[in-house]
């Protein structure tokens, strides 16, 4: 099997993590292919729900050629692109021993920027295209599903590589005041705020923010969708509520989220 360098790079941390590599490897606690199996399903569903992005890719050039200056047409255009971005990306890197991220061939690559979008033709529709086989890669179909696996890795628990990631996706005071000012930003643009006095480049500061946002938004609505998987579907009926507003919620507030579905991978389940 011939891994790429970042999924090289992320195998090398999981066996670190969870201290693969030694005797006494354990039975798996959860099915890994039913786990990546869930991720693909959510990710379709989270896809459709977003409409046509082929309406996305056909703005793309005329946006790119006035882009230092946002207006609200490239904030609305912005958000979807970073939605769809992160769901990718999230859903790949969630189920990254189910399937590979090549960053060689466009069919399978699963990692965007919403700069690349604009300024890179053909960048949007590869987006488009990669999500269709990646998520059929996590179904263990096509050719981005990963074929062959260390056993170690396969047979550590998923849940347990979730709860970690939801733990690293949590942000740092500045990380979380330098979202929230890009946020404020993109409010005001689209006229419903001041626009804050210490924003700096504004197309920066709206594109960081709203990254940020839908990188973590994307790892809450993963990890809300596969806490049946985790801790049964008795509990994880309890963790509904969490995802009322998700979809306008800020960073502030998605912080608030992250740690409340790490919470309840402690089996415990949410309270509100």
């Amino acid at each position: 099997m011939k891994l790429s360098v970042e999924q090289g790079a992320i195998v090398a941390v999981l066996l670190v993590t969870f201290g693969c590599g030694g005797g006494g490897s354990t039975k798996p606690k959860r099915d890994l292919t039913a786990y990546c199996a869930a991720i693909g399903d959510h990710m379709e569903r989270r896809f459709a729900q977003m409409g046509k992005l082929d309406e996305l890719v056909e703005s793309a050039p005329r946006l790119r050629s006035d882009a230092a200056t946002p207006n609200s047409e490239h904030v609305l255009f912005w958000q979807r692109v970073t939605t769809a971005a992160a769901t990718l990306e999230t859903g790949a890197s969630l189920g990254t021993r189910c399937v590979t991220a090549d960053p060689a061939d466009p069919a399978c690559v699963a990692f965007y920027r919403v700069r690349l979008a604009l300024d890179a033709e053909g960048r949007l529709a590869e987006l488009v295209t990669a999500q269709k086989n990646v998520r059929d890669g996590l179904r263990g179909t096509g050719k981005c599903a990963l074929k062959s696996l260390p056993p170690a890795l396969r047979e550590q628990d998923p849940c347990e590589e979730l709860k970690i990631r939801l733990s690293q996706g949590e942000s740092k005071p500045e990380q979380l005041t330098e979202a929230e000012l890009g946020w404020d930003a993109a409010e005001a643009i689209l006229g419903r705020g001041p626009m804050p006095s210490n924003v700096g480049d504004v197309r920066d500061a709206i594109e960081n923010a709203l990254t940020h946002a839908a990188e973590r938004r994307a790892l809450i609505d993963y990890g809300i969708a596969l806490l049946p998987l985790c801790i049964g579907t008795s509990a994880a009926r309890s963790c509904d509520w969490l995802l009322e507003g998700l979809d306008q919620a800020r960073p502030k507030e998605l912080q608030s989220l992250l740690k409340a579905v790490g919470y309840a991978l402690d089996g415990k389940g949410c309270t509100k």
